[in-house]
């Protein structure tokens, strides 16, 4: 299953946080719907509406999914959340855990999720693309940088911001990375990815294998190919 071809359900609840619809994200839950979060619990539709609605004023940015699996029959989301904080805005990833019973949401346990520690830069290029900021993903490249994407090339900055505004920008592709492999000025980022451009057929999950070259803090090229260690 990919973040295209969620339960419909599953899209409601998403749609309601995104557009911040209360009403609609309670007519999401069950009467008795339980909310875990990290040890403290919730009972009943009307203390979990209140924690969100609390927490939404904290967020600067919609919730945004960039992953999804099955855990023992659960389907969790990997959360991109967005809040305020003393030092300024931070990105946090939380893993969404959701149970459900007779049509609705009956269960939700929200925890940290796994984070893959990154390069500096390389850390910038995934949350750009996750928030979907095309100008704060250009400024990891050097500006004589050279992208392939699948056997097609883009030079320079000026090709890189036409290929990512369409490729990641319009395209509203998310990256979940997986895995990391370092070597000398080489990293390969492996990564789930999701868009809603995705073709019928394609591989549930789709990794990519992203090797960066990078060169004093700047991403010098990006070679984007299927990853096929698990083929």
């Amino acid at each position: 299953m990919s973040l295209s071809n969620l339960p419909t359900l599953i899209t409601r609840f998403l749609l309601a946080l995104r557009s911040r619809d209360e009403a609609a994200l309670a007519a999401t839950f069950a009467d008795d719907v339980l909310l875990h979060v990290d040890g403290v619990k919730f009972v009943g539709k009307a203390d979990v509406r209140t924690w969100f609605s609390d927490q939404g004023s904290n967020w600067t940015l919609p919730p945004r999914p960039i992953d999804e699996t099955r855990r023992q029959g659960v389907l969790v989301l990997t959360m991109l959340l967005s809040e305020r904080c003393d030092e300024g805005d931070a990105l946090v990833q939380r893993d969404w855990s959701l149970t459900v019973r007779d049509g609705d949401i009956s269960e939700l346990r929200s925890e940290p999720s796994a984070v893959l520690d990154l390069p500096r830069p390389l850390e910038t290029y995934v949350n750009a693309t996750n928030t979907s900021d095309l100008d704060t993903l250009l400024d990891v490249f050097h500006d004589d940088a050279i992208v392939n994407d699948q056997l097609q090339v883009y030079r320079g900055i000026s090709a890189i911001r036409t290929w990512a505004g369409g490729e990641i920008i319009d395209a509203g592709m998310t990256m979940h990375p997986v895995s990391l492999v370092e070597v000398k000025n080489c990293v390969v980022v492996g990564a789930n990815v999701n868009s809603n451009t995705t073709a019928p057929g394609m591989p549930d999950p789709l990794v990519l294998s992203f090797y960066f070259a990078v060169c004093d803090d700047e991403v010098t090229s990006l070679i984007i190919l299927p990853d096929i260690s698990n083929a």
